[in-house]
Order: structure tokens, then C-alpha cells, then sequence
């Protein structure tokens, strides 16, 4: 007995009820009457509910892992003295804010003296504000270095120390030799940067370089946020046009619905890449501990095998291609013309995730972090590059064709706007569930998937969805870049 799997037909296709006079042939290859005809998976329907099974256990195993794990991280570095993130931002643009408009910079000081505050380590915090000051607020510089006098009796050595020397280059207009120097920046960073230089001609190179390198922060985040907000509005007007074609059946999506080429093959493949993603991890995570070895490359290599698992049980390559969106739809510079005008069409839907996830941040007093601002504090050259590729090429490349390739492929059986709507959901919730961010940045992260899901639904190709989440990677990766390492 065997079962026709869909081809790329007007008929079958029609996932918007859109008349077949009105339909645009996808370019992937056609298939013979053989190919179409795949025989029905023995115990199909017990093979589906294990999967369905394994996919809500892994997805809630790895929610809690996650959740864990950044707990774990985010006190790991509660108990680190050097400064973190966002104490590293707000100096860094309040220092350039300076340096562009005298007597503006000052007003970030009271940001700073909240997260001062709020640190777990009062004399080093205190330190870095002193050093802060004495860029942005000179007129406190004084209270400030008598308030880390006070604090530094119950100190620990290094951090006395440390106070001891800022109290002498501010105070008393000492310049510190070459291992104080080194001790400064080894401990403080680019505040490090800045107490050393303090003294030095302003005219010489080593006192001007952290505080143009700060400059060149808020230029990058102005432009950034300039960037963004006209893409906002260009995508905002995209959507507008967008809806209308969709409503008029100008705009047709090219992603046939009914059965996928197999009926159990890749929500399997789903279900096996969760499987393997937490094992990888818990395997290769174990071993980095006792050895000290970076197991990043060959966790992310064992994380991508599942994705040959619908061709290992028996779906022809042809179709495993096409179900996929393993092709080039109308050709390769289309398609990632596609992705970015996709992207920026979907940049409001993005807002309004953004926003619901800062207001449960803000009303449940939670976090979403992202992880990548920890993996570049505290990673040498090698570790930060595998950190770069990751979430710019793996993460596009894997969880496109895992989530948007097959997981999607498989949930796009019902044609119409509901079927869409169901497919997008599911498969965005368990994209966002297994993000690190946490509980609150789950609506952010949905937010992302439903416009690569769009994607995928409107061009069948992979292609645009891979390149979009390329593009808000690499956007986060590059503004994150700039402010630590600048």
C-alpha cells in the first residue's frame, strides 16, 4: 500500500485558497510519479506519538538546563570584580557622549551609581565609578574618592590596593608605572584603560586612545539605532504592501501544504536533534570541565547530524531537497533579497516582541540575557571566534533547516490561513523555549521565528529564513562587539 506525497501543484498547493490561475510555480526540481509515491512508514502513527513525546520532554528538559545553566552563569560572574556588560556600555557611551558634547556626558552618572549600588562588590564598583567621575562628573571626583576611602577598610588586599592607587592618580596627579598599569587593566578593563592614561599630556596617543575608542561606541550605537529605526519604518511601510497583495492574491506563498515526504521522518528529525543537542551537551560539557579542552566545533558538528536522518530512513534526496527548501527558489541573489526585505517587513512584528518581553522584565523583575555577552567577556581568541560563527553561520545554517525546514515542513499539513497560524506557533514556541533567554525573553524569540516562518511560507525556499537570521545575528553580535572590544 503507498501514499502520494504532494507535489508542487496549483492544486495542492493553494495554502492561501488562492485560485490556480493565480499560482507561481516554485523553481525546485519535479519529481516523477515514482518519487511522488513513498510507501506509509510501518507503525507511522506510534513513530508520530513518540516523537510528538520526545520533542515536549526535550523541549522541557532543555528549558530547565538553559535556565539553569545561565543561572549558574549569571552567578559565576555575580562573583566576578571585573565589571561587567552593562557597567562596560554605560561608561563607554557616557565617556564618548562627553567627549562629543561637553557637559552631556555627565547625566549618565546617576545609571551608573544604580548598578554601583546594586553590585555585589561595593570597593571595586566604587573604583570604577571614581574613574568614571573623574571623565564625566569632575565636580563629585572628590566626594567620590572619600566615599572609596570609607569603603576600602573592609576590603579585601586587592581591591585596598587597587583603591590605594586610584586615590593617588586622582588625588595627588600620580602616573602608575608599567605592572600598575597592567594590574589596572587586568582588573578593570577599559576603566583600567582610562585611570592609567589619566595624568598623561592629553595630546599623546595612550591617553587619547580608550577615550576615542569610547567615541567610536556612541557613533556605532547612534548609527545602529538610525539604522534600525529607518529600517523599522521601510519594513512597517513592506508589511503594509504586503498585507494588501496577500488580500488582493497578488502575493501567492510558495510552500506546498498536505503531507510532507514522509510522514514521521522529520518531526523524527526534530525530536532527534533535541535528543542529541542535550546529550552533546551534557557529554562534551562534562569532559570540557575535567580536561579544560574548548568541545564547542565538535558539539555543534554532532548537534547538525540529525538533519540526515529522513534521508537515512528512506526519503529520496530529490524530495528530502525539496521538503527541506534545500534549493535556490528563483535564484540565489533573489532569494537573499527576499530574506533582507522579509526581515525588514517583519521588524514590527519584532518590536511588539521585544516589547511584551521587556515588560515581563520589568513587572516580573526577571531578565532575558543573552548569553553571547558572557562567552565574549571572559573567551580568548579562539573561544570568541567559535562563539562569531556560531550564532552567524551555525545557528542560521542548523536551526533554520531543523525549524523552518523540517519541524515547519511537517506542521504545514492544513492548508489555509489557520494551518499557518498553527505551523508558525508550534514551531516558534519550542524554537524559543530552548533559548537560553530565559521564560521572559520567550516572546522576543517567538516574535523572530513567526517572520522566518513568514519566510519560509512565502519564497519554499530555506534560503531567505537562513539569511535573515544571519542578518539579526549578526546585527546583535556586531553592536555587542563594538562596546566591549572597540
Amino acid at each position: 500500500m503507498a501514499y502520494h506525497a504532494p507535489v508542487d501543484t496549483p492544486e495542492q498547493h493553494d495554502p492561501w485558497q488562492t485560485p490556480p490561475s493565480q499560482y507561481r510555480p516554485s523553481t525546485a526540481p519535479a519529481m516523477t510519479d515514482a518519487q511522488q509515491e513513498l510507501p506509509i512508514p510501518p507503525l507511522s502513527s506510534i513513530r508520530l506519538v513518540i516523537a510528538w513525546v520526545c520533542i515536549a520532554i526535550c523541549t522541557a528538559v532543555l528549558f530547565v538546563l538553559q535556565a539553569v545553566g545561565m543561572q549558574m552563569v549569571q552567578e559565576m560572574y555575580a562573583e566576578d570584580t571585573r565589571p561587567g556588560f552593562g557597567a562596560i556600555y554605560i561608561a563607554r557611551y557616557a565617556t564618548g557622549v562627553e567627549n562629543m558634547f561637553t557637559g552631556q556626558g555627565g547625566q549618565l552618572m546617576s545609571e551608573f551609581d544604580i548598578m554601583t549600588q546594586q553590585s555585589l562588590h561595593p570597593v571595586p564598583s566604587e573604583t570604577r565609578a571614581v574613574i568614571l567621575a573623574g571623565e564625566i562628573a569632575p565636580g563629585s571626583l572628590d566626594r567620590r574618592l572619600d566615599s572609596l576611602e570609607d569603603l576600602k577598610l573592609e576590603a579585601e588586599a586587592d581591591a585596598r590596593e587597587d583603591a590605594d592607587l586610584i586615590h593617588r592618580i586622582y588625588a595627588e596627579g600620580y602616573t602608575p608605572s608599567a605592572a600598575e598599569q597592567d594590574r589596572l587593566v587586568e582588573r578593570h578593563g577599559w576603566f583600567g584603560e582610562i585611570a592609567a592614561t589619566y595624568n598623561l599630556p592629553s595630546s599623546s596617543g595612550d591617553h587619547q586612545s580608550p577615550r576615542q575608542s569610547a567615541t567610536v561606541v556612541v557613533l556605532s550605537v547612534l548609527g545602529f539605532g538610525f539604522t534600525v529605526i529607518l529600517a523599522g519604518l521601510a519594513g512597517f511601510v513592506l508589511a503594509i504592501i504586503a498585507i494588501i497583495l496577500l488580500c488582493t492574491q497578488k502575493l501567492v506563498p510558495l510552500l506546498a501544504t498536505g503531507a510532507a515526504g514522509h510522514r514521521t521522518a522529520y518531526l523524527e528529525m526534530v525530536a532527534l536533534f533535541l535528543l542529541v543537542f542535550i546529550g552533546a551537551q551534557i557529554v562534551f560539557g562534562t569532559i570540557q570541565e575535567l580536561t579544560g579542552v574548548d568541545l564547542m566545533l565538535p558539539l555543534l558538528i554532532t548537534a547538525a547530524l540529525p538533519l540526515l536522518w529522513p534521508v537515512l530512513i528512506g526519503v529520496p534526496w530529490r524530495r528530502f531537497k525539496q521538503d527541506m527548501g534545500f534549493h535556490m527558489g528563483r535564484g540565489i541573489f533573489r532569494e537573499i533579497g527576499a530574506g533582507l526585505i522579509g526581515y525588514m517587513a517583519g521588524l514590527p512584528i519584532i518590536a511588539i516582541g521585544i516589547l511584551i518581553t521587556f515588560l515581563l522584565s520589568f513587572f516580573a523583575d526577571a531578565q532575558a540575557d543573552h548569553p553571547i555577552q558572557y562567552e565574549l567577556l571572559d573567551g580568548g581568541t579562539y573561544s570568541i571566534f567559535l562563539t562569531l560563527a556560531a550564532a552567524v553561520i551555525w545557528a542560521p545554517l542548523v536551526e533554520e533547516s531543523v525549524f523552518r525546514s523540517g519541524f515547519y515542513r511537517h506542521m504545514r499539513q492544513r492548508p489555509g490561513v489557520g494551518g499557518f497560524l498553527l505551523a508558525t506557533g508550534m514551531t516558534a514556541f519550542i524554537f524559543a523555549a530552548i533559548h537560553p533567554q530565559g521564560w521572559v525573553g520567550i516572546p522576543a524569540l517567538m516574535s523572530i521565528a513567526f517572520v522566518l516562518s513568514g519566510l519560509r511560507e512565502w519564497r519554499s525556499s530555506i534560503v531567505p529564513s537562513m539569511v535573515a537570521h544571519a542578518v539579526h545575528n549578526g546585527a546583535l553580535c556586531l553592536i555587542f562587539g563594538i562596546v566591549l572590544f572597540a
